[in-house]
């Protein structure tokens, strides 16, 4: 089932394992997905929801036959608990740990064991087929982004020329399908088709609920005029996108950022926020100055003597006048260490961890709402502050913002590090960015260091000072931004 956002997919997969569980005797099903949370909290939730709110009474102290536990469900049959049959959570950390679910034929043809994974986009092809070595139906669920594995195989064909072409299997005889695939759009809500039937008969849509929790209109409407080409081939039409690659910031945005920069030329500017990404290893130290136009200047430097840091950080918050609160440091990198000193100086810098979790006190301010408007429920729209910090000089590039932001034309090695980095998403939907460096055990895992040819140094800079510029400043205390 590849489904789009807001669709339902984990509140009908909620109810089908508990049907199949209590329609068969004796049974297993095994449950999983790629994270702890979005299992127990998501897909176990809407199933003891589901049990819980029965018409009929389906717990043992309510005189019904399932004993419930934490991510594991009993069958009381025939006044006895089955010792064979359950219903089980596991999270799809290791394959070994999703095989041997299997129940004895008993002859009769029924099939008596269940694999439901999901956020399959997300899953290895090594865990998918440890459970379908088992199971005899399997239900594969998630959202339709980028996988190399047999989610993705079933419904688009698997590569090769002797591969599985991919779409529904029939069964012989015309009696059911060895697999079905099941694709739900945005526009299959019945929210957003009660939408569309007010628009053709002349109406303005008034966002109608239906169905509560399933997509809105309003919602569809958004998404549609504001969502890019590869979230809207996933988040609303349940397919991989399949065109050219998506980039963050694609080369016409750019080349406004250039003409609004020309157009700003002998007008008195003063800086509003700097960024700061320090030296580490090899790497230069690079000092980004903007205001709510753009940017002002942009430095940098080899820092092997990094206490010069300090000084020209100081130096360049005179010379554009920005306040120290407005001064944003990569908490790594030595970063920490040199916000401490300038705030012993009594200098209240601020610093930020790139990996630390998303932001959502995003300040008032003409430019600050354009932007919370472009970037709806920031929670859950970025995976970490670092794809936020890029999320949100993203939208004061993007050229529906009429307001714009100005990049000079002779930042050349700006430009080329915005230029290649893709546009991409996790499985839940929310803007993932490579990271800045490959990890020590996996050093051929893909990064901007990669991608680049070197380190990001000066578009960090520039989104640490978006983000100083866009964010409240914290009253800063020792150790902390």
């Amino acid at each position: 089932m590849a489904a789009g956002h807001k669709l339902g997919k984990d509140f009908i997969a909620g109810l089908i394992f508990p049907v199949f569980f209590l329609t068969r005797h004796p049974c297993r099903v095994l449950t999983t997905s790629v994270d702890g949370k979005q299992l127990d909290g998501v897909l176990w939730g809407e199933m003891r929801r589901h049990i819980q709110t029965s018409r009929f009474p389906l717990t043992t102290d309510k005189g019904g036959p399932l004993l419930m536990n934490h991510q594991l469900i009993r069958k009381v049959y025939n006044g006895e608990q089955c010792g064979l049959s359950y219903i089980m959570g596991r999270v799809a950390e290791t394959p070994e740990g999703l095989s041997g679910h299997h129940i004895a034929q008993t002859g009769d043809g029924i099939p008596r064991t269940l694999a439901g994974a999901d956020e399959c986009s997300g899953m290895s092809e090594s865990a998918l087929d440890k459970m379908s070595e088992w199971a005899d139906r399997f239900l594969m669920i998630g959202n339709p982004y980028e996988c190399q594995n047999s989610f993705k195989w079933s419904v688009k064909g698997r590569p090769g020329a002797s591969g599985d072409a991919g779409g529904d299997v029939p069964r012989a005889g015309g009696r059911g399908y060895h697999r079905k695939i099941i694709r739900i759009k945005a526009e299959d809500s019945p929210n957003v088709e009660y939408g569309f039937a007010e628009i053709k008969a002349g109406k303005t849509p008034s966002n109608r609920i239906i169905i509560p929790g399933v997509l809105p209109y309003d919602d569809y409407e958004w998404a549609r005029k504001n969502w890019d080409e590869k979230k809207q081939c996933a988040g609303l039409d349940a397919d991989w996108y399949q065109g050219p690659n998506v980039l963050m910031f694609p080369p016409e945005w750019l080349n406004r950022a250039e003409s609004l920069h020309n157009a700003l030329a002998g007008k008195r500017r003063i800086g509003r926020a700097m960024g700061v990404d320090p030296a580490e290893g090899g790497d230069n130290t690079a000092w980004c100055i903007i205001d709510e136009h753009g940017i002002l200047h942009m430095l940098s430097l080899k820092t092997v003597d990094t206490d010069k840091i300090i000084g020209q950080t100081l130096a360049l918050m005179r010379e554009h006048g920005v306040p120290a609160d407005k001064v944003c440091f990569d908490r790594g990198g030595g970063g920490k260490q040199h916000a401490d000193r300038l705030r012993k100086m009594g200098h209240a810098v601020r610093t930020v961890g790139f990996g630390e979790a998303v932001a959502i006190d995003i300040k008032h301010g003409k430019m600050a709402i354009s932007v919370r408007k472009d970037i709806r429920e920031e929670k859950y729209a970025f995976k970490n502050r670092r794809s936020q910090m890029y999320g949100e000089l993203r939208e004061l590039l993007n050229p529906a913002r009429k307001e714009g932001f100005a990049i000079s034309r002779s930042l050349t090695q700006l430009r080329h590090q915005l230029s290649v980095i893709p546009l991409d998403y996790d499985v839940e939907g929310r803007m993932d960015l490579l990271s800045k460096h490959s990890p020590a055990d996996d050093p051929e895992k893909p990064s901007m260091q990669k991608l680049i040819g070197h380190s990001p140094d000066e578009a960090d800079s520039l989104v640490l000072a978006v983000h100083a510029l866009l964010h409240k400043a914290h009253r800063a205390v020792a150790g902390a931004a």
